[in-house]
């Protein structure tokens, strides 16, 4: 299916046609509000505030691009931006729909913490059974370097339970370009910690740092500010942004060179740029 919906943009206000290709009419997925006209009403489609404090021209990474909805409002706003997806059905609508953005590098590249091919059923986002394909991750630091990257301002990474280990491999990215990072984070909640063994269709990536995945302390210990975007506030430590009863979250994490840190008489802190 195909579709062509208005984006406004948050920052120039300008109005834009864009077309969506190659749609699947499945419930629960991107595919579906785009259909209803409803993508950009999503909060994770909300971009007026990393709009609004990464100048246009910057790079900017779309790590899980799916199908391009990250990809292209940014595009539309001058960013040079590597849309990164690694299931091969999605990648192939990533190109087509990102085909007509010159400003737009499209690579077939999953994430893990080592180079490996998997076999995989989940990817597409789709409510149906899934038929098994082969997909090959790569550690990122490594194929960054390979193929030429340049560094990002900003991160954007939703891929769906891989962050722990994905993260692992992405060293010279939170060491040294430090950029700001909006992350979907997915991991199995409460039920992990219950059942450690048991594998959770579509958070079967996660591992808990206690296990060598990612521990996401790290961006507190590296120097970064967190704020979770779902529930409005600054996260002073680990136990209020990794939160295990919660399966998925939305997360800002910037380089604390970058901002100054106000608090609010409400008691909730905010930041302004540098």
């Amino acid at each position: 299916m195909e579709k062509s919906i208005i984006y406004v943009s948050p920052v120039s206000k300008k109005r834009h046609v864009i077309n969506f290709k190659n749609l699947l009419e499945t419930a629960g997925n991107i595919d579906n509000y785009i259909l209803q006209d409803k993508v950009f009403e999503r909060p994770d489609h909300d971009f007026s505030l990393p709009m609004s404090i990464v100048k246009s021209g910057a790079v900017v990474w779309d790590i899980g691009a799916y199908i391009g909805t990250f990809s292209i409002p940014f595009a539309l706003e001058g960013f040079e931006v590597h849309a990164f997806e690694g299931f091969p059905s999605n990648f192939e609508r990533t190109k087509i729909n990102c085909a007509p953005y010159n400003n737009i590098k499209v690579h077939q590249c999953a994430l893990s913490n080592e180079n490996k091919k998997v076999i995989s059923k989940f990817g597409d986002c789709t409510a149906t059974e899934q038929k098994p394909v082969e997909i090959e991750y790569f550690m990122f630091d490594e194929y960054v370097q390979n193929n030429k990257i340049p560094s990002p301002k900003l991160v954007k990474m939703d891929i769906e339970g891989m962050e722990s280990l994905a993260l692992l491999e992405m060293k010279r990215v939170l060491e040294y370009s430090r950029p700001i990072w909006l992350i979907g984070f997915h991991h199995p909640g409460n039920i992990l910690l219950e059942n450690p063994e048991q594998k959770i269709e579509g958070y079967a990536g996660f591992v808990i740092s206690e296990e060598g995945g990612f521990d996401f302390d790290r961006f507190k210990k590296l120097g970064y500010e967190i704020f979770d975007l779902k529930r409005h506030s600054y996260c002073t430590n680990k136990e209020e942004w990794f939160k295990w009863g919660d399966c998925n979250g939305e997360y800002m994490c910037i380089p604390s060179e970058l901002i100054e840190l106000r608090k609010m008489p409400n008691g909730s802190v905010t930041f302004t740029m540098i």
